[in-house]
């Protein structure tokens, strides 16, 4: 036995009296929480006075704990309410303050964003002092009571110690919760003034882009009152001193128009310099049963990529738009500018009615261009007002989330208010202590599933598609009878085959996104210029060049050596289409590569070699070895014009004889149809077999001559887990993947990651298998499967 410490009574007046003192500090803050007259000062004395009281409290515990293993505290009350009794309740009590504090951030940064009124936020305060005061009240009544008893009823304290005495002394563990409660104070407070100063930024950001409204409203302002004193000119022209007036009066607005030039460039400058003042920070948002829940926002890159989607393209139209319309102003006034100079000079009157007629077309497209960036810039200070603000970082929802990883929420709804949320907040402050704080609203991975899984069934559509969706599955998407030409990159590839033709070594490298388009180009190519002199190039196939057979294995460079030895009349096209699908066990994707790279460098003036693959693995072949320099040409295929993928749709659609109906009854004008294209091109990156693909989503055929337009969720939500996102990627780059190829990959965790997270891929139809029964992307998912990864920065 240890040497027990004789604790005499003077010792437990002390003791009574520190914790008379606690008990004294606890009414001294209800007294402070009462007076205190705005949020700022209530976060200043939570912080304070937390500090000060845990700090106290882990002071006067530790008195009952043995410094070494020879030292015996002998129990007493003090160690028993110090020790045993009011860990939990002060526990419950810091828990609280911690969660008010934070909730009192929430509502400061709220009212600095004008999210809430003023007046909201001295509810949310008084309603914060209301529920402290009372949780204060109450561990101080018990305290007392406790005290009371044990002091008042003869052998209370030794049935105390007798329940006890089993029990491990629980205050090591309380301790330590005290002292990790401490540090995420200090990590809210820290956050709370790094959220006011990315405020502060996004409201400069705010107002950079409402100076660039203001600008191109004052532009328009300037070319309107311009072209209607230049027409008004023309009208009460008659003598000749009138002409020199009107000249000396066009020089002065084509020196006016030089003010307008460059200032785009200005303010993108100013715009990128607070976009790259913000951060990446970790930031407490709420807590789930006394657990402080964080979320890790890189604000720099968030907020960039939002305004890429959202709102740049709106800005970058209306600057072009701008630019047409100072060109257009410029040319009319050179033209008109000619027409008096040549009247002057002539001796026979001049009526000048086509100048007139040109300033008149002039007025008209300034008028419409007017009321075109009225509404612009009206879509875009909406889109401002409503979504773009750092505290929806507290929302459920993911921060500032583009289409791509829309989790269909519903929070942009209009029924879903700020003040809605925050009450509903308040509903979990105003519980008493001892309740347990409201649950999390954080997605678990099953709701995650949930909505993942009506996505696909808004994709799905039978195996044999009516005749309206065939049209727009034909092919890949996109068939001979609808093809769409892409006439600078096709000029180019007519370019480098006449180049080839006359001696000169090429080869050509496409490259894109799945459905993009890379095979219909290559295919086109090969039926304009090489009709009958294509070598298509595939695994397992019969191959005949110049009468001699051959079957192909998954060996690209013995298939290349045969077209070498085989060839002696003809200069032919060699396809190779997908080339990561030449691969197996034996054959590796890098040795086959590596034959491709030594027959462009062999035999590029003889054949010319057309290759597609993902450009996702051309950047992963370009990290190992110079490949897509072996090729004289590339081209990216990931994008089209927007006019492309309209008509692309349009010529299917019309093909059809059909009507488009949004509801029952109203047929949609081609406006309205080209406004829910541009809607799909925007939320599928503008690929245009993706978008095709989309159109048979969002349509249904309900009569012989009627199809309806279905706005649905068709936006796959990220729902990938890690070993999910890794088995994806493989199969991305490679085209395919197989079990065996996996688990030789993961031997220590095939069975119990790597298998279950194959099946569960399957089951959803995220997975398929192809004729030789390997893993293959679903294509109705691929290019968001794909564009979730590259997202995620997982093929970097």
């Amino acid at each position: 036995m240890g040497k027990i410490q004789d604790v005499r009574e003077p010792a437990i007046l002390q003791t009574e009296d520190s914790l008379n003192a606690f008990q004294l500090n606890l009414e001294e803050l209800i007294l402070a929480i009462s007076k205190s007259g705005s949020s700022e000062e209530l976060v200043e004395l939570l912080s304070h006075s937390q500090d000060e009281l845990v700090s106290y409290y882990i002071l006067e515990a530790d008195a009952f704990i043995p410094k070494s293993e020879k030292e015996e505290i002998k129990p007493s009350m003090m160690s028993y309410l110090w020790n045993y009794f009011l860990p939990e309740r002060f526990k419950n009590l810091s828990l609280l303050i911690r969660d008010t504090l934070l909730q009192l951030c929430i509502a400061q940064q709220s009212l600095a964003e004008k999210k809430i009124t003023k007046k909201k936020a001295i509810e949310h305060r008084g309603s914060c002092q209301n529920l402290l005061i009372e949780a204060l009240q109450s561990i101080c009544k018990e305290m007392t009571g406790e005290i009371q008893v044990l002091k008042s009823k003869e052998g209370a304290l030794e049935r105390k110690f007798e329940s006890i005495q089993h029990l491990k002394n629980p205050w090591i563990i309380y301790k330590e919760q005290y002292i990790r409660i401490l540090k995420q104070v200090d990590q809210i407070l820290g956050a709370n003034d790094f959220v006011k100063e990315t405020i502060m930024t996004f409201t400069l950001i705010r107002s950079n882009l409402e100076r660039m409204g203001f600008d191109i409203k004052k532009q328009n302002m300037v070319f309107l009152q311009k072209t209607q004193e230049c027409q008004k000119l023309f009208e009460n022209l008659e003598a000749s001193d009138k002409i020199d007036e009107a000249l000396n009066w066009l020089e002065a607005v084509l020196e006016e128009l030089v003010k307008f030039e460059g200032k785009q460039e200005h303010q993108v400058r100013v715009l990128e310099g607070w976009l790259e003042s913000l951060k990446s920070y970790t930031i407490p948002v709420g807590s789930a049963d006394g657990v402080l829940l964080t979320k890790q926002i890189d604000f720099k890159k968030t907020t960039t990529k939002w305004l890429d989607y959202f709102i740049l393209p709106d800005i970058i139209e209306l600057w072009e738009d701008q630019e047409t319309i100072i060109s257009r102003v410029k040319h009319v006034i050179t033209q008109v500018r000619g027409s008096l100079t040549i009247a002057k000079k002539s001796e026979t009157p001049s009526n000048f009615n086509s100048d007139r007629n040109v300033i008149q077309l002039l007025l008209n497209g300034i008028t419409e261009n007017s009321r075109r960036a009225t509404d612009l810039l009206i879509h875009i200070d909406e889109t401002i007002q409503s979504e773009f603000f750092v505290t929806t970082l507290y929302e459920d929802s993911e921060f500032l989330k583009v289409p791509l990883q829309t989790s269909f929420t519903g929070f942009r709804s209009k029924n879903n208010s700020i003040g809605q949320w925050f009450r509903k907040n308040f509903d979990s402050l105003l519980q008493r202590i001892d309740k347990k704080y409201k649950e999390t609203r954080e997605k678990t991975p099953h709701q995650e599933l949930e909505m993942a899984l009506q996505v696909i069934e808004n994709r799905s559509h039978p195996d044999h598609p009516d005749h309206y969706h065939a049209l727009f599955l034909t092919k890949n998407f996109v068939g001979d009878l609808f093809l769409v030409p892409r006439l600078e990159i096709e000029k180019q590839l007519e370019d480098i085959v006449g180049q080839w033709k006359s001696g000169k070594s090429r080869s050509i490298l496409l490259a894109g996104a799945p459905l993009c388009g890379k095979s219909t180009m290559a295919e086109h190519l090969s039926k304009v210029d090489f009709p009958k002199q294509t070598i298509l190039l595939s695994p397992n196939t019969d191959l005949i060049v110049e009468g001699r057979k051959y079957r192909t294995t998954y060996n690209l460079k013995e298939t290349l050596d045969f077209v070498k030895r085989a060839l002696h009349n003809s200069s032919p096209l060699v396809l190779i289409d997908d080339v990561q699908l030449w691969r197996n066990k034996e054959n590796s994707l890098l040795s086959n590569v590596k034959a491709l790279m030594e027959f462009l460098a062999t035999h590029g003036s003889r054949t010319l070699v057309l290759a597609t693959m993902p450009d996702i693995l051309v950047k992963h072949l370009d990290s190992r070895m110079t490949f897509s320099s072996s090729f004289t040409n590339y081209f990216d295929l990931n994008t089209s014009s927007l006019e492309q993928i309209y008509r692309a749709i349009m010529l299917r659609h019309g093909a059809s004889h059909k009507v488009l109906y949004q509801g029952e009854d109203h047929a949609l004008t081609d406006r309205e149809i080209q406004k829910k294209v541009q809607t799909l091109a925007k939320k599928f990156e503008s690929n245009i077999g993706a978008v095709l693909q989309a159109w048979t989503f969002c349509t249904q055929v309900f009569e012989s001559d009627r199809i309806q337009f279905v706005d649905k969720n068709i936006e796959l939500n990220d729902f990938f887990s890690p070993s999910e996102v890794l088995l994806l990627k493989y199969i991305l780059l490679y085209g395919n993947g197989s079990e065996l190829e996996f688990k030789t990959f993961f031997e220590d965790r095939f069975d119990t990651e790597i298998r279950p997270a194959i099946r569960r891929l399957l089951n959803i139809h995220i997975l398929g298998r192809n004729e030789e029964g390997q893993l293959i992307v679903m294509d109705n998912v691929k290019q968001d499967v794909y564009s979730l990864l590259k997202y995620k920065e997982v093929f970097s």
